[in-house]
């Protein structure tokens, strides 16, 4: 479901899709709280311009439910790059759409409406390049590189393992690092 923006106050220029990235059980902040120097993203931000569009486009692309948070599109606009970021997992994100225009005195004006507030699904981030060395008589040397896509600092793994046969025991090693 797309935001609606009034222009009641005036003609819209452009609009932004702004997001905020809260860990859960963080409500979404008002829109009062939104900034008002919102920049596009960088790595590591809680607000973000995800896009800024025309008003002609945004009424094209967005109100047309075509526009989906998080799918890594770039938009460039007024020579400024926007990223929709990929989301984190595990998060509260609240997206917001400001309006922004001109009034009658040429001075710039902005509205936001309420936020659409969601919630992304954990995962569970898999290692990869996983590899083993056989040393015999009976030793294996397991490596592996970190997630690729992670969901917040990797703490440690948990390594299992057992007999290809199935016979024997499964063993199990927590608190390895990588």
């Amino acid at each position: 479901v797309a935001p609606t923006v009034d222009d009641s106050n005036g003609p819209i220029r452009y609009v932004d899709i702004i997001v905020h990235r809260a860990a859960l059980g963080v409500s979404s902040p008002p829109p009062s709280a939104v900034p008002s120097n919102v920049a596009p993203y960088m790595e590591g931000t809680v607000w973000y311009v995800a896009a800024r569009y025309s008003y002609t486009q945004y009424e094209a692309a967005v109100a047309g439910s075509q526009f989906t948070i998080g799918n890594g599109s770039v938009v460039s606009a007024g020579g400024v790059v926007y990223t929709n970021a990929p989301l984190w997992p595990g998060h509260a994100f609240s997206v917001y759409v400001r309006a922004i225009g001109v009034d009658d005195n040429g001075k710039e004006m902005s509205s936001i409406g309420s936020p659409l507030r969601f919630i992304t699904d954990f995962t569970i981030p898999q290692p990869h390049s996983l590899s083993f060395t056989v040393r015999p008589p009976s030793g294996v040397d397991v490596s592996w590189h970190e997630p690729e896509l992670l969901n917040g600092m990797v703490q440690y793994y948990i390594v299992e393992y057992m007999l290809e046969d199935g016979s024997g025991n499964k063993t199990t090693l927590s608190n390895v690092t990588g």
